[in-house]
């Protein structure tokens, strides 16, 4: 349900929702959601904020990866820069800037 509220625009409703799950690794998989729905929707914010709230790290490292494939299609290369820092490292900043490339080429 929270991923429907992200894809349809409702953050404050897709955040409580995901919130309000008690099974950590559900918790994991609804943020894991969230995040590449509102990256597919250009919210790169929206996105970090929620992968951010994932427990696991490696559920938190896909889900960075994720954003950062889903975002380098939806940016001009000359604001690619700009969403480097939202990302979560070095890995993902690679991939990102290397997705902006390929797009754009």
């Amino acid at each position: 349900m929270a991923e429907v509220f992200a894809e349809t625009g409702d953050a404050s409703s897709a955040l409580s929702t995901a919130a309000s799950i008690s099974n950590s690794g559900l918790w994991d998989v609804a943020y894991q959601r969230v995040a590449l729905s509102f990256a597919t929707v250009s919210e790169s914010a929206l996105a970090t904020q929620s992968a951010r709230q994932i427990e696991r790290i490696t559920t938190r490292e896909k889900a960075f990866d994720s954003i950062a494939t889903a975002l380098s299609s939806k940016v001009a290369m000359t604001e690619g820069m700009r969403f480097t820092n939202a990302l979560g490292g070095n890995p993902q900043q690679v991939r990102f800037l290397l997705g902006v490339a390929a797009w754009k080429s």
